[in-house]
């Protein structure tokens, strides 16, 4: 066969290696990109965790002070009144706003707790997220080398077989058609 021939086989094994090696690459990349998203979002998401407990904090201590000014403004317009603020149905009507108002601070900070949960637990499932794709995305990096070496396989024997790499001598499809075996001088 002529050396045209042999050349155009031989762009052909660099082209599909290059695109193999090229694919590879990029699935790497997107893996390396999908853990370091994962890592960032899981990093924003214990931020605000963390902001929304300060946010909460600062909200339970107002509340409390809300509620014991307007305890003190309960009591001093019973006294006004002229009625006894630790006696009573006033001193019951207090302790019942008491209650009222501590079972509302109480229920924020419970909220507050479940949703800082939920932000950790949403980080901690995006970061098993991007990791299982980082995971897949390597894979594939891995399968685009293992078909690029195939096709290369592939097309080194296919051209073989049509006898580029033969220089006078017979092909295996020669050699079995001539009534011997195609491995004849390949073991």
């Amino acid at each position: 066969m002529s050396g045209i021939a042999i050349g155009l086989a031989a762009v052909a094994v660099i082209g599909t290696g290059y695109s193999a090696i090229e694919s590879s690459k990029a699935a790497n990349t997107a893996a390396s990109v999908d853990t370091a998203t994962a890592a960032f979002n899981n990093k924003v998401d214990i931020e605000m965790a963390q902001q929304l407990d300060l946010d909460t904090l600062q909200n339970v201590d107002t509340e409390r002070q809300d509620a014991n000014t307007y305890l003190s403004r309960e009591a001093a317009g019973y006294a006004s009144s002229g009625v006894l603020a630790n006696t009573g149905s006033a001193l019951k009507s207090q302790i019942t706003n008491v209650g009222r108002l501590t079972q509302k601070i109480q229920q924020d900070y419970t909220n507050s707790q479940i949703q800082q949960q939920q932000y950790y637990t949403q980080g901690l499932e995006g970061v098993a997220a991007g990791s299982a794709q980082a995971s897949a995305d390597q894979s594939t990096a891995n399968l685009d080398l293992i078909q690029g070496g195939a096709q290369i396989a592939g097309a080194v024997f296919g051209d073989y077989e049509k006898g580029v790499f033969s220089f006078g001598g017979t092909t295996p499809s020669q050699t079995t058609q001539a009534g011997g075996s195609a491995t004849n001088g390949l073991f």
